[in-house]
């Protein structure tokens, strides 16, 4: 019997290894349609499964224990992950436990047994004028275009590798995306950021 954790996406995107006993399981329990969020989950639930000793990553869901995922949670801090990580795998844990709960699937949700870590406060600085050089310096050309929308655009890493020509607006100088994090809680026209380009970011299409 295979287990729980395959996500069947639409289009060209490539299903996750065979851990389910139903494609589409993970889909249909939580709710989530946007391919980008079921990428973003699945190595999280395919390494909790991963996790488990090889005779139990076949067995039924409502036999997981609680013991499992605390121990898979201290897994992931020991391998150097933050509290803020480990706590995030274990509300994925908890979504997907407590959905299966609903659908009959498991008298219990194991992850909601396990405390969730402290989290230390951390203060971001930004980076200095040298540090900046540095990473310049050590670029290729696609990457130095990464650096300034970060540095002068803010953008996160996801979104600006994700742009192409049609969102920029050489007339106006402008950039228009819709930010992967924060796009889904908006409506309408509000999903969409537009933000002037720094003369660093400006070149001419060729």
């Amino acid at each position: 019997m295979s287990r729980y954790l395959v996500i069947a996406y639409a289009g060209n995107h490539r299903p996750a290894v065979q851990h389910s006993r139903d494609r589409g399981f993970l889909q249909r329990m939580v709710g989530w349609e946007a391919a980008s969020t079921l990428k973003r989950y699945e190595p999280i639930l395919d390494g909790f499964v991963e996790f488990l000793p090889q005779k139990r990553r076949s067995a039924p869901i409502a036999t997981d224990t609680p013991s499992e995922v605390e121990r898979f949670r201290d897994e992931e801090l020991r391998q150097g992950k933050s509290a803020v990580t480990a706590n995030f795998t274990l509300k994925v844990l908890r979504a997907v436990f407590n959905s299966a709960r609903r659908k009959g699937l498991t008298p219990t949700n194991p992850a909601e047994a396990v405390e969730l870590m402290p989290e230390d406060c951390e203060e971001r600085l930004p980076f200095t004028e040298e540090q900046i050089r540095q990473l310049l310096s050590a670029a290729n050309t696609e990457w130095i275009g990464m650096i300034f929308l970060g540095l002068h655009a803010g953008l996160r890493l996801n979104d600006a590798a994700n742009l192409t020509w049609e969102n920029v607006d050489l007339v106006n100088r402008t950039l228009s995306f819709r930010p992967q994090k924060t796009a889904g809680r908006k409506q309408g026209k509000k999903r969409e950021t537009v933000i002037f380009l720094h003369p660093d970011l400006f070149l001419p299409k060729t």
